[in-house]
């Protein structure tokens, strides 16, 4: 359970870093991360001044990082604590594998939004809509993480 604790810790911080340093940016980068068209990510980006544009390259220093941690930290809590006890059969339940899936997508809208901004030529329309697919399979598993997480904890507490 310390490792719990300590991942959740650590996930909450690099989160808060992550969120402090980006959060000049407007429109912001959700924004950005839910476009699946060229037209559309371009109009975030084309908001952005170059300096925006450096804060944006820099949030992932905080953000690769942060998605290792909260990918991780998901997996130790079911697999490790009592909380999904019911959940589990021989320490296996499908809700283990949320976070790392949504972190591991996370990676990849990462590496195509760093080439879709920073990287000279044109790109194809599918590298948008893949971002963009990437991106919102990634905050369906999260939501769905949570929520059987606030209903893991309603549940311990009646």
């Amino acid at each position: 359970m310390r490792l719990t604790h300590i991942l959740t810790w650590l996930t909450a911080l690099l989160f808060a870093a992550m969120a402090w340093h980006s959060s000049p940016l407007q429109p912001g980068i959700p924004l950005l991360q839910l476009t699946f068209t060229e037209g559309a990510f371009r109009a975030v980006t084309n908001q952005w001044s170059s300096a925006d544009l450096v804060r944006f390259h820099d949030h992932f220093f905080w953000d690769f990082p942060y998605l290792a941690c909260y990918g991780l930290w998901g997996w130790v809590l079911v697999r490790h604590s009592t909380w999904f006890s019911d959940e589990r059969t021989s320490k296996v339940s499908p809700w283990m594998w949320c976070t790392p899936l949504a972190s591991g997508l996370d990676a990849l809208e990462n590496i195509l939004h760093l080439r879709l901004v920073f990287a000279p030529g044109a790109f194809h329309p599918i590298e948008y809509a893949i971002a963009g697919g990437v991106c919102a399979v990634k905050w369906v598993l999260l939501i769905a993480f949570g929520v059987k997480l606030a209903l893991v904890c309603f549940r311990r507490r009646h």
